[in-house]
This record gives C-alpha cells, sequence and structure tokens, in this order.
C-alpha cells in the first residue's frame, strides 16, 4: 500500500491548510492526482509484510471522488506503519477474510519491442 500524505493535498490547497480539524477537510479539497474533489471517509486500508496481507479498518482519510486515491493525514500514516511494524500485537482482530489469488495470464503473443531508447527485456528470468 501506498501510503499517501494529506499534506499533498493541503499544500495543493492553501484554504484547507487552515482547518485544524482533517474530518473538516473534505470543503473543496483538490486531489493532487487528478483535481477531483476530495472527501473526508472511513476506508479499510491493506498492508502486506512479505507474504501476509492484513487489513486495517476504519482508517480515516481523504478519497478523491474521481480517481479514488486515499490521502492519509501523517499521524494516520504513522499509526498504520507502526502497526505493521509491531505485527498488530495491540490491535484488536475483528474479523478474518477468505481472500482469492489468481494468476496473471501469460502472453501468447510476442512482447512489443521497447522503444529504442530502452533496453529489451531479459526474457530468460524465472518466475
Amino acid at each position: 500500500m501506498n501510503i499517501k500524505p494529506m499534506t499533498d493535498i493541503m499544500q495543493a490547497d492553501a484554504e484547507m491548510q487552515s482547518v485544524p480539524d482533517h474530518k473538516a477537510r473534505d470543503q473543496g479539497g483538490a486531489c493532487p492526482a487528478c483535481g477531483g474533489k476530495v472527501a473526508f471517509a472511513h476506508v479499510s486500508a491493506v498492508l502486506w509484510e512479505g507474504d501476509t496481507l492484513s487489513v486495517v479498518r476504519g482508517v480515516p482519510a481523504l478519497v478523491c471522488g474521481a480517481c479514488h486515491d486515499q490521502f492519509f493525514a501523517d499521524d494516520t500514516a504513522m499509526r498504520l506503519d507502526l502497526m505493521r511494524a509491531g505485527g498488530f500485537a495491540d490491535a484488536p482482530r475483528v474479523a478474518e477474510m477468505t481472500v482469492p489469488v489468481f494468476a496473471f495470464p501469460a502472453d501468447t503473443a510476442p512482447p512489443d519491442p521497447p522503444p529504442p531508447d530502452l533496453p529489451a527485456p531479459d526474457t530468460t528470468a524465472k518466475t
């Protein structure tokens, strides 16, 4: 999960910087990725630690209504990182879920050649 700091939005919209409560920052903020309007919401954050997938529900964030990017306040991002680093030992487990895993289909057509300024891909590597 790429944790995007809320300060990206605050820097893009000076009016939002003056609002101390992040719940109120949904008043007209613009997404730095696409320019869409962001709104406060509670989201589920997906965190990977090696091959282990964890989901944290109820995380406060600003969410873009157009591209759906999520932005977290610095303290929220730090708390998520601390939860992950601690193996979620202090976090109450509220549910379990089974997640299907799929393989990406192998291409049957040869790949397009790379642009002239890029090296050709190594096709001898095994996955």
